[in-house]
């Protein structure tokens, strides 16, 4: 797996979530007239977006994720592994796919900024 990850692209998106309330953002849902409703859906700021593209761009990704995640769901985040920081970024992005406002969810419980902090941590 790359390790020769951008510190710098990831002490910006640290400063940002930890500094900017609009980090992440929802798109509002909203109810019809018919009765139906429409659940808000993530959306990240320029910096996060960049930071998600980054990973993408550079696949970080745990292709493995959902079986991986299952290991480590009930271990603290500030003692991941590398490869187990992998795991967990790419279960938020790819669970946002499906679960409305799932990456918006954890940039507020702060799970986000814990990932992105231990995965600096691990390589600079």
């Amino acid at each position: 797996m790359n390790h020769n990850i951008d510190t710098h692209l990831l002490q910006e998106t640290i400063d940002d979530l930890k500094n900017n309330p609009k980090s992440c953002t929802t798109y509002a849902g909203a109810s019809s007239m018919d009765g139906t409703f429409a659940i808000p859906e993530s959306n990240p700021g320029e910096q996060l977006r960049k930071f998600i593209q980054y990973v993408y761009d550079n696949d970080l990704i745990d292709q493995n994720y959902a079986e991986n995640y299952k290991k480590i769901e009930n271990k603290e985040i500030d003692e991941f592994t590398y490869e187990e920081v992998i795991t967990g970024l790419t279960r938020i992005f790819r669970t946002d796919r499906f679960v409305s406002g799932e990456l918006y969810s954890c940039v507020k419980n702060g799970s986000m900024l814990k990932l992105v902090e231990r995965l600096y941590n691990l390589v600079k």
